[in-house]
């Protein structure tokens, strides 16, 4: 199962691929986004760990995984 985390110039995790489960202590780990939370999870990642991605290449990446293929 893919696992990731983005890490600051010092080493510390900004965030990485479990998401809080709703009403439950656990987190689910997202592994490749294809699920809507998922995906929301996701760009929220890419929001806090790449600033200087444009809006556009944020909607090209987040209107490729709402509309990828099983």
């Amino acid at each position: 199962m893919p696992f990731f985390a983005f890490l600051d110039e010092h080493g510390e995790l900004i965030a990485n691929s479990n998401r809080p489960v709703p009403g439950k202590p656990e987190v689910a780990n997202i592994g490749h986004p294809m699920e809507p939370e998922e995906v929301d999870h996701f760009m929220n990642m890419l929001r806090r760990v790449a600033p200087p991605l444009s809006p556009a290449e944020s909607q090209l990446i987040e209107n490729y995984l709402r509309h990828q293929k099983r």
